[in-house]
């Protein structure tokens, strides 16, 4: 679609397949733009935070649940899960902080790099 070709794109599930119709190109150019710019910036520093946690935290409308599902996803519940943070193999680079998943979030807000936002995930395209 940036390079003006009308390409559909598929998207396929063990359940269900989409087929997501062409976009225009002006638009595929800047969403192609915006793409680029997120994972160059991605990957410049350590993510702001872990994987697990940030899908814990993006399908939750309400921000209260969002922290909520981000917290337990990344600190545990003390019974059945551990928590991201003790998992040896994710997020290495930002596990090394081992700090607290408020800690972190705190941490983020007030030094957050642009583009790095999970909120950002949640916004529609115009």
């Amino acid at each position: 679609c940036a390079v003006g070709l009308p390409l559909h794109s598929a998207v396929v599930a063990a359940d269900i397949t989409l087929l997501l119709a062409p976009i225009e190109q002006p638009l595929a150019v800047d969403l192609l733009g915006d793409l680029l710019l997120a994972r160059q910036t991605g990957m410049c520093a350590p993510l702001p935070v872990a994987v697990k946690t940030a899908f814990a935290w993006l399908p939750q409308s309400d921000p209260d649940k969002a922290l909520a599902a981000a917290t337990k996803a990344y600190e545990g519940d003390g019974q059945n899960s551990f928590g991201e943070r003790s998992e040896s193999t994710a997020d290495r680079c930002s596990m090394r902080l081992g700090r607290p998943w408020a800690t972190r979030r705190a941490a983020n807000d007030s030094h957050s790099t642009p583009g790095t936002d999970v909120s950002l995930a949640r916004q529609p395209v115009d």
